[in-house]
């Protein structure tokens, strides 16, 4: 019998506890909306902007060549085009590497990462055994308007490292495998 009460007096509590936040907002029972005569909802305003949306890509190796390890990525804005370019250099374990653009995804704070990997070329079989330095460009158009921030990220050698970052305003920041 005891046991019953407690469960009721529990299963009140719990309900008048999770209910408690909504019943003093506005428009629920109990609470008044607020109106200041704007036409809105009163309160802080929000804006909103559209999350860019990735209209085209495009993504081709420039030149490949033994040399050193090297991961650097330059950003620039076509503003007129809305496109973003890409050019870059990521190092392959050999003359078989090849450049792939691994991903390119808007997320919803409007930056754009770009992702680029190491591939074994289709067919290859007879590698020269040395760095290579593998010199991409990618063009990404958007519909809308074109990304707030770029980061490239560079997935080579059994490691990832950001290769750049570029916010629209030229705000940059590049990052080597050496520091520079």
């Amino acid at each position: 019998m005891q046991r019953r009460e407690i469960l009721k007096k529990t299963g009140a509590t719990v309900t008048v506890g999770l209910l408690g936040g909504c019943l003093g907002r506005s428009g629920a029972p109990g609470g008044q909306a607020s109106d200041d005569g704007s036409g809105g909802s009163g309160g802080d305003t929000t804006t909103t902007t559209a999350k860019p949306t990735l209209e085209n890509r495009s993504f081709k190796m420039l030149s490949a060549n033994c040399g050193n390890e090297t991961d650097t990525a330059s950003v620039s804005f076509e503003a007129a085009k809305k496109n973003v370019i890409v050019t870059g250099t990521i190092t392959g374990s050999d003359s078989c590497a090849k450049p792939v653009l691994a991903g390119a995804n808007v997320r919803k704070d409007g930056t754009l990462t770009v992702t680029v990997k190491t591939k074994k070329k289709n067919g290859a079989t007879a590698c020269t055994q040395c760095l290579t330095e593998l010199e991409y460009r990618a063009t990404f158009a958007f519909e809308g308007s074109s990304p707030k921030s770029v980061k490239v990220v560079h997935e080579s050698l059994g490691e990832t490292k950001t290769a750049a970052t570029m916010q629209r305003d030229g705000t940059s920041t590049t990052t080597t495998p050496y520091g520079t």
